[in-house]
Formats: C-alpha cells, structure tokens, sequence
C-alpha cells in the first residue's frame, strides 16, 4: 500500500503533504476509472422469454422495447389478434423490467424464424442481437403464411439498439 511517508522525500517536500494526497486521490480515480466502467458497462445480460412463436398477429417488421403497462397490455392484444382465446397478459413489473420485441411480420413459409440471441451492455448502450432464419434455395413452400415473434423481459435498461444478422436455413442439395 502507498502511503505518504513511502513517497521520495522530493516528492513530499516539492508537492507538500496537503497537495500530494490530492495529486494522488486524483490520479487514483483517473487510474481506476477505466478498469470500473469496463467492468461495469460490458457484458451480457440476462433475460427471459416470454414468447417464441412462429405465429402471431403482428404482420409487419418490428424491434421494440415496451416500457410501461399500458403499451405492453395493447401490445399484447395485437400480439394475440385473431386467436379465438386471449391468454392472460404476461405480468411485468415495470418499476424494475422492461420487454423486447422482435418481429419478422409476414412471411410466405413456416421455415422463417427470428430469435434475440443476446443481450448485452456495450459502454453506455444495450444491444440487442437478432437473428433471423430464412429458407434456402432447396426448400420447398408449403403455403402456410406466418408472422414470427419473439418477446422478452429483461432488466430495466437505456438507450436500446438492435442489429439483426440473416442465416439461411438448408433444406436440399442446392444450399
């Protein structure tokens, strides 16, 4: 541990005790600092699902974050438009939670999926990471339109961004 009397004594006598604990606190933070963010602001997060369906009611291209009861209540509604039994709104607690949402929207085969596969803090940012999967070349339509989903509830986090990747799913010979 550095103390001041393990200072060189031209240090101290240039300096004075008054000032060199200063210049030390403060290169100190300075040193420090860096190493605490870094820790703190990376990283993955955890989250939960609360949806992953290949059908739901949202028709179009979608990343979202809901924030409060009343838009994830409305949300939910739409979510579930068309089914003949509305399932009870998933209880959120929004003082503390958030939820995300990515939605591919209509889609002319059941062989498109999407997914959050990450969360994860980067400085002062959340990203969100999506993928996508499409059919390849030799896969063969089946007529059946779908609206893939995925819902989670996370952390109550900031400044949101997401990046969507595209895979193409392999069904034959020519992929």
């Amino acid at each position: 541990m550095l103390t001041i009397h393990s200072v060189p004594s031209f240090i101290r006598s240039r300096f004075g005790n008054g000032k060199l604990r200063v210049f030390l606190a403060l290169f100190f933070v300075f040193v420090a600092t860096p190493q605490l963010c870094a820790q703190s602001d990376k990283g993955e997060i955890h989250f939960t699902t609360i949806l992953h369906s290949p059908s739901s009611g949202i028709g179009y291209s979608l990343d979202r974050v809901i924030y409060n009861q009343d838009d994830w209540q409305a949300f939910w509604n739409e979510v579930n438009a068309g089914s003949s039994l509305l399932p009870p709104t998933p209880e959120i607690d929004f003082s503390k939670r958030m939820v995300i949402i990515a939605a591919m929207g209509l889609q002319p085969t059941p062989r498109h999926f999407i997914k959050i596969t990450r969360i994860e803090r980067v400085k002062t940012m959340v990203k969100v990471s999506i993928e996508e999967t499409q059919p390849g070349k030799g896969c063969s339509p089946l007529g059946v339109v779908t609206h893939p989903i995925h819902i989670v509830e996370t952390d109550q986090l900031s400044s949101v961004t997401f990046r969507r990747a595209i895979g193409i799913s392999r069904c034959g010979v020519f992929d």
